[in-house]
């Protein structure tokens, strides 16, 4: 009868490495406290936004429309240069 315990202790490293997580994933606590200051850095920047929107001056003016396009221009499909 073959004996099967060195082929299990051979396995054992890896079945371990197979259960710990990778280092380089956040842990849940890093990601609440990443997820906290990107919810604080929006926020800061939101009431920017809408303190500058308030503030008196000069309003924003929306773009002049593109002119219509000019109907005489044409295709060129050749061009002669003589005396060069």
């Amino acid at each position: 009868m073959r004996s099967y315990f060195p082929l299990f202790f051979a396995a054992v490293p890896f079945m371990a490495l197979a259960q710990t997580p990778p280092a380089n994933l956040p842990s849940p606590l890093t990601q609440d406290l990443i997820r906290d200051r990107q919810e604080r850095l929006l926020q800061e920047q939101q009431q920017r936004l809408q303190e500058l929107q308030q503030l008196p001056g000069r309003t924003v003016e929306a773009p002049a429309e593109a002119p219509p396009s000019d109907e005489r221009c044409f295709a060129i499909e050749q061009i002669e240069i003589s005396g060069a």
